[in-house]
């Protein structure tokens, strides 16, 4: 994220099918492709997804992307939030939320207050956690309605004893979710990236 933009995720932020894929990410297979959602698969649809979000000064944001959590069409998702030692009200927007949303929803834990990526890993190595899929968020993403339920179906179409890693494009919008452009595509970033490295590899 540049300045104020905040990021409105088209499909999904890395999600894997399960603990031990997120050990094979290396290996990860990647996909970018639409999926039709008029037919989901039951075992798509019963799916449980484990949300990790983790935050840190996030009061201006959080809300509304914990609304969009709520508006999913894949209705299996449960949040886990590891808050970094925020002094706004963050702490205080996640409690209001817990309150009113069914018991299991919305799990609130403390942060090891060591950064963004730090608190992250420790929601992936939290081995409580335990969902058929997981999703990780940004504290002012804004999730599209169908976002989980898109990369459930696509991650279903991947063998089981495949590790799964699925992504989308961005779409960037700025502090009133105006919509100001969309990310490159995975495919042409990492491949311009992969030309940049050659060009100063010995």
């Amino acid at each position: 994220m540049l300045g104020m933009l905040t990021e409105q995720l088209e499909v999904l932020s890395p999600t894997f099918r399960n603990a031990k894929t997120a050990e094979s990410c290396h290996s990860a297979k990647c996909g970018e492709t639409s999926v039709p959602t008029s037919v989901v698969s039951e075992s798509a649809a019963t799916a449980r997804v484990a949300i990790l979000l983790c935050t840190y000064h996030g009061q201006h944001y959080l809300a509304e992307q914990l609304d969009s959590f709520a508006a999913q069409t894949h209705e299996n998702w449960e949040v886990w939030a590891s808050d970094d030692g925020s002094e706004d009200d963050t702490h205080a927007i996640l409690a209001d939320y817990q309150s009113r949303w069914d018991v299991g929803r919305l799990s609130i834990h403390f942060g090891p207050a060591e950064g963004f990526a730090a608190n992250f890993l420790s929601l992936t190595c939290n081995a409580s956690i335990d969902a058929d899929f997981y999703a990780y968020s940004d504290q002012d993403d804004v999730w599209e309605a169908d976002k989980l339920a898109r990369a459930v179906q696509w991650l279903e179409s991947v063998p089981a004893d495949v590790p799964a890693l699925y992504c989308s494009r961005t779409r960037l919008v700025d502090a009133e979710n105006n919509g100001i452009g969309v990310s490159p595509l995975f495919n042409n970033a990492a491949r311009e990236l992969l030309r940049e490295t050659g060009k100063t590899s010995p």
